[in-house]
């Protein structure tokens, strides 16, 4: 490549031209679920099944790679990848015990 205003000569590889003006960013891919330390037990957090029905339940229990969840009675393993954190306003917690709608 010759610069025309200072004559400097610069060698490029082919490689780095780009002639089409193409989109050559670099974006990652954002990250997906919860973290390992991103989960503590006690806490409620959703996943979509198989069957693409979105559940939530309580953390029972933390592995290394897994997270065991209450789900309405059911113990679920889940990979904390595909968590997704749950926020329940209708929930209230009294003397430790947690009542879904509103406290009477």
């Amino acid at each position: 490549m010759l610069d025309t205003a200072t004559g400097q000569r610069w060698l490029i590889p082919y490689a780095a031209i780009n002639l089409d003006g193409a989109d050559v960013e670099i974006r990652e891919k954002p990250r997906q679920g919860l973290g390992r330390n991103e989960v503590a037990i006690g806490d409620r957090v959703g996943f979509v099944g198989r069957d693409q029905q979105e559940r939530s339940g309580r953390v029972i229990r933390l592995n290394d790679k897994t997270v065991t969840l209450d789900c309405a009675g059911q113990q679920w393993r889940l990979a904390y990848s595909l968590l997704h954190r749950v926020v329940d306003a209708d929930s209230v917690v009294m003397d430790g015990v947690e009542i879904l709608g509103p406290a009477r």
